[in-house]
């Protein structure tokens, strides 16, 4: 029906600190499946626990329902996964992880999925949910540099195109950073 196929290998894990460059990522995933024609929007729904559980397991569930029906054709980013991993046993957060894992599973619209958190989170998940098996496979871990290294890595690229950073440039950057 000329619909892409969206097949669980679209699916990723991020693990990292927060604030490593996911939610970009994320976006530029999104961007890439749709150039390579595997999703037709490539919009990126990142949601978080707030987003995902309500105070019953009908609200929980309604709400990720929603999500992923609003990510439909594009990505669903789950941002800070591990604030869904339950404290108690009455905590609405497991009800949300079970009915994205359902999601990925029986796929009720065309999306892909990204899970995103520390890595001790998203090992626990991926054991928990075979939905996410071959997201974990493949997970990308965002390390977190210290400002030396961001201006490193600045400098090795404008070095790449020939342009010197001057001094001031340098400080500024390890200011920023």
């Amino acid at each position: 029906d000329g619909e892409p196929i969206i097949a669980h290998d679209l699916d990723l894990m991020f693990t990292g600190d927060p604030g490593t460059g996911e939610e970009q990522v994320a976006a530029l995933i999104g961007r890439l499946y749709v150039a390579l024609g595997l999703l037709p929007t490539g919009q990126v729904v990142e949601v978080q626990r707030g987003d995902l559980v309500g105070t019953t397991v009908e609200e929980t569930k309604a709400r990720v329902l929603a999500a992923v029906t609003a990510a439909t054709g594009g990505v669903l980013f789950v941002d800070d996964a591990e604030q869904l991993i339950p404290l108690v046993p009455e905590d609405q957060g497991i009800v949300a992880l079970a009915a994205i894992a359902a999601a990925v599973e029986v796929r009720p619209v065309p999306f892909a999925c990204i899970v995103s958190g520390p890595t001790d989170a998203i090992d626990a998940i991926a054991v928990h949910y075979p939905a996410f098996v071959y997201a974990h496979a493949a997970a990308l871990e965002f390390p977190r540099y210290t400002a030396d290294e961001l201006v490193a890595i600045f400098e090795r690229g404008a070095g790449a195109l020939r342009i010197a950073v001057p001094k001031p440039v340098e400080a500024a950057l390890l200011e920023h950073f």
